[in-house]
């Protein structure tokens, strides 16, 4: 990078970056099989096939692709308490 403001990043795609490295990490601390040890709270949910946290509902990963998916088609934006 040569340093030209044509290369930085706005705030807008570093807040994205940074939200997504935050749920990888999420999610690799959920897959850990030690993880009541850790410090977040997340779980897997079978009705919707994702990860979420379970103190905000928030899912951490996307609704996939597929228009029909029965997992993703019926999701709210978070999961319900």
């Amino acid at each position: 990078m040569g340093g030209g403001d044509s290369e930085r990043l706005s705030d807008a795609e570093w807040n994205r970056i940074f939200e997504s490295k935050r749920k990888e990490a999420l999610l690799d601390e959920a897959r850990d099989p030690h993880r009541e040890n850790k410090k977040h709270k997340v779980d897997f949910c079978d009705e919707y096939d994702a990860y979420y946290v379970i103190e905000t509902g928030e899912w951490l990963e996307p609704k996939c692709k597929v228009k029909k998916c029965p997992f993703c088609v019926n999701r709210p934006k978070k999961k319900k308490k």
